[in-house]
């Protein structure tokens, strides 16, 4: 083994990582047959990822057939409820500063 060499010159410096992060939800209503549900970050935020919890009881049919972010800020999720009466659930987004 040789001799170490020398350092070499500093590399730029890297973004400021990820800050401000959060979750927002909202309780939702899913009527009967199709619905679609929006949840927005607040102002200055961008949406990372998302969620929902359909049904906490368990005692629906139905289930969500589409997830996905809507926009720079929002995330979707599209439900389909089997059932004649509206069911309950929550969406959730994770959301970070903008920079």
């Amino acid at each position: 083994m040789g001799p170490q060499g020398l350092m070499g010159p500093a590399g730029p410096a890297g973004n400021g990582g990820l800050s401000g992060w959060m979750v927002v939800s909202r309780a939702i209503t899913i009527p009967s047959d199709q619905s679609t549900q929006r949840i927005d970050c607040p102002a200055g935020k961008r949406v990372l990822s998302g969620g929902y919890a359909y049904d906490p009881d368990g005692s629906s049919p139905g289930w969500a057939y589409a997830s996905f972010p809507s926009g720079s800020a929002s995330w979707t999720v599209s439900f389909h409820n089997q059932r004649i009466v509206a069911r309950t659930g929550t969406i959730y987004a994770i959301c970070a500063d903008a920079s």
